[in-house]
């Protein structure tokens, strides 16, 4: 009985493998099936049952990696086709999956990733030595050889993946571009002309040879070959668009004209022709005829009504036609309210307002369709212009890094983030982002006049003035990179140069708001500050109203040369013209400030604060001002609102240290707070002032002291450094040294709760 027990056991168990077996194929071939049809996430469902019934099935792991590559999930594709070749080290079709993978990944990775280099090498390694004459071996070590910057040794590497695998199309034509590069014009024609016979339906290979004639002036030639691409391909109208765009360019518009009406007279074969004939028009700036081709396209075809309208937008807006474009928007999203794309049109069109208002309402907008689509890197875009434009540079940062991050290559979002890093002059973040600007496309002029920006910004002017030079002699039109080479030798003190080069910069009624402001600071440089001053208010009068950067100009300029009427009287103008005076409230609540008046300083601030309750800036201004008229609670809770707002505030973490030392705070708790904003900020003489005030608390006097007699030293006219010196001295006995520092304390103008401080103080030690 046990003998017969044990050999049902072994019938059943092969049988159970069998039927394994049996499942794994039957989910390979259905995976298989699915994949063909183009149902790649099914198809990867059934590929992970394969591997379910059977881990060690290579064949399984390679098909689900080829369905994760359609899907664009290149991280788990990469995991599982490194699983194939794993179990199956003779598995070449995985190892050239993956190469494909990472030359693609390399090629798009403007700065040239070493790593996925490695990889890259070691794959190609791995193919030469399996399989080194086969199509695919050849084929990658011929790319690779590209990117490696050998082109002679690609060429024969691709040379010979054509022998082994003739004639397939992107293998041919970078043949043939490659060779155009060699200057081997005859080769490049001839095998391209090849190709083109033998795979007629393949339209890149038609315009190379196209460009290859135009730019030979072999016009005839080139004609030919786009007669050609229109026989051989008769039902594709682009390829008509493009025969009518060579006829235009050689002078022959009846022809043109001809051609395009053979794709609006024949609309069986060519279903849509009026948004390519349109598109054509839209193109070469014929604004009226394109919109008549979609108006009939509107008519004829109803179904691809919205398509219509949102050309026809389009098309006004290019003529500037704000007014027009934007009642037809209006009526188009009436009837399709969620439609993404005029959402954002109308969106963007409240934000060319510049209206606060509008930009409100701009903000609102691109906020729920970043909710909607949370993914989508061109809306999060959208909404850091948008925040911006509204001046709120923080969440608009924090967009535009979010934008960058889901796309890389999404070059307008680097740039505006790297503009609103320089803006909020964090000049570390500005240079990097100004790198990956490069690192994707090294000629970019705005990513290297921006690096250029960021390293002025961090006074490395040795490396900035090289890549200015070079920007004005390639681009002397790129008025923008000639104002930051000004700014540049402004910053140098090479004041002939900088006005010249101002000067030539600077339209009387029009000007530049940074180029009035060099101007005016060449002035003020020289001593000649009235002189700023009668520029600015000449620029006021003779500029279009409202002239906001002008008037904020002269109100700094007035209050740097003691002239607070002048400064008061400009800084209420502009809150009374600006909708967002934000600015102008801060300036002139610094103003009240230095004329003694803490009410009227705090009150604007709380007024900024009721408009902007989220802005780190407005908190913590508005503390220190409580902080310097003795409100120290009020003070610190807002420092801790700010942290809670921006964690990395350096400046909030040293103010909140400061005011828990001065109202008998938990001094630990000061001491974190002390350490973290000098560790971000080593270089800050009042973050060290804060440190050894603490020190002095915790009775550490000595190490203490040697900090204070440093900062005296080097700044001998702030109060409170000289304060602090002296309590310091009298901690330490030294009472004659610490009344004369108590006393020139009170000369460099303390604040009224510090001058209370000071005084009490020398009071003790008389």
């Amino acid at each position: 009985m046990m003998r017969v027990l044990c050999l049902y056991t072994v019938i059943l168990l092969g049988s159970c493998g069998w039927n394994a077996n049996r499942a794994k194929q039957e989910y390979l071939a259905q995976g298989n099936a699915l994949y063909e049809k183009g149902n790649y996430a099914e198809a990867e469902l059934a590929y992970r049952k394969a591997t379910q019934k059977d881990p060690k099935f290579a064949e399984a792991y390679f098909r689900l990696g080829l369905a994760q590559i359609k899907r664009g999930d290149f991280p788990r594709a990469v995991r599982s086709l490194q699983r194939a070749g794993q179990l199956d080290p003779a598995h070449t079709e995985s190892q050239v999956a993956l190469g494909d993978i990472f030359l693609s990944a390399y090629i798009g990775d403007g700065s040239r990733p070493k790593p996925i280099l490695d990889q890259l090498l070691t794959i190609v390694s791995k193919l030469k030595t399996k399989s080194p004459d086969t199509y695919d071996t050849l084929r990658l070590s011929g790319y690779l050889a590209l990117v490696q910057g050998n082109r002679q040794e690609a060429l024969r590497f691709l040379r010979g993946a054509n022998v082994a695998k003739p004639m397939q199309a992107s293998l041919v034509l970078t043949i043939c571009q490659n060779l155009m590069l060699e200057n081997d014009g005859a080769a490049a024609e001839k095998l391209a002309l090849q190709l083109m016979a033998a795979q007629k339906d393949y339209g890149d290979i038609y315009d190379f040879l196209y460009l290859y004639y135009r730019s030979a002036k072999r016009v005839p030639e080139a004609e030919a070959i786009l007669d050609a691409k229109v026989a051989n391909n008769p039902k594709v109208s682009g390829y008509r668009v493009q025969l009518a765009a060579h006829y235009a360019s050689i002078g022959r518009g009846t022809d043109t004209g001809m051609t395009l009406r053979t794709l609006i007279d024949n609309p069986a074969d060519f279903p849509g022709a009026r948004i390519d004939v349109g598109d054509y028009y839209l193109r070469t700036q014929n604004w009226t005829e394109a919109i008549r081709q979609y108006e009939e396209g509107l008519l004829l075809e109803p179904k691809n009504k919205l398509l219509y309208q949102t050309r026809i937008i389009h098309t006004l807006l290019f003529q500037q036609k704000i007014d027009e474009a934007r009642k037809q928007l209006d009526t188009t999203l009436a009837e399709n309210p969620k439609d993404e794309g005029l959402r954002v049109t109308k969106a963007s069109l409240r934000l060319g307002t510049g209206d606060s208002k509008e930009v409100d309402l701009a903000v609102q907008e691109f906020q729920q369709l970043v909710k909607e689509s949370p993914e989508n890197a061109v809306l999060r875009f959208h909404l850091g212009r948008a925040w911006v434009m509204k001046r709120d540079f923080r969440p608009g940062q924090a967009e535009l890094r979010e934008a960058v991050k889901r796309r890389r290559d999404l070059l307008p979002a680097y740039i505006a983030l790297t503009e609103v890093t320089i803006d909020m002059r964090q000049y570390r973040e500005a240079l990097q982002n100004a790198n990956e600007i490069l690192a994707q496309a090294p000629r970019n002029q705005r990513g290297r006049l921006l690096r250029a920006v960021a390293l002025v910004g961090q006074e490395n002017y040795l490396m900035a003035r090289p890549e200015l030079e070079r920007l004005v002699q390639e681009y002397p039109e790129f008025g923008e990179a000639q104002l930051q080479y000004a700014l540049l030798n402004l910053a140098e003190k090479r004041m002939p140069d900088a006005e010249a080069q101002l000067r030539r910069l600077y339209r009387p009624g029009h000007a530049d708001p940074r180029v009035l402001r060099g101007m005016a600071e060449v002035h003020v440089m020289q001593g000649r500050l009235n002189e700023a001053i009668a520029l600015v208010r000449d620029e006021i009068r003779k500029s279009p109203p409202p002239a906001i950067d002008h008037r904020r100009l002269l109100a700094e300029l007035a209050t740097r040369g003691g002239q607070f009427d002048l400064a008061v009287t400009t800084l209420h103008e502009l809150i009374a013209l600006d909708a967002r005076p934000t600015d102008a409230r801060f300036q002139l609540s610094g103003l009240y400030y230095l004329q003694g008046d803490m009410a009227k300083a705090i009150g604007l601030l709380e007024e900024n604060r009721r408009q902007m309750p989220n802005d780190p800036t407005v908190l913590l201004t508005l503390g220190s001002l409580y902080e310097r008229g003795g409100r120290l609670p009020e003070a610190q809770a807002l420092y801790r609102e700010t942290l809670k707002l921006d964690p990395d505030n350096a400046a909030a973490m040293n103010n909140l240290a400061y005011n828990l030392v001065e109202s008998g705070g938990d001094l630990e708790e000061a001491l974190v707070f002390a350490k973290r904003a000098s560790q971000r900020a080593p270089n800050q003489p009042q973050y060290s002032d804060t440190m050894a005030w603490i020190y002095l608390k915790k009775k550490m006097t000595s190490a203490a002291l040697q900090v204070f007699e440093n900062l005296a030293r080097k700044h001998p006219d702030v109060s409170t450094y000289r304060y602090h010196l002296g309590a310091a001295l009298m901690e330490k006995g030294e009472h004659s040294r610490a009344k004369s520092e108590l006393t020139a304390a009170l000369t460099k103008k303390p604040s009224p709760h510090q001058e209370s401080r000071i005084r009490a103080l020398l009071a003790s030690a008389n």
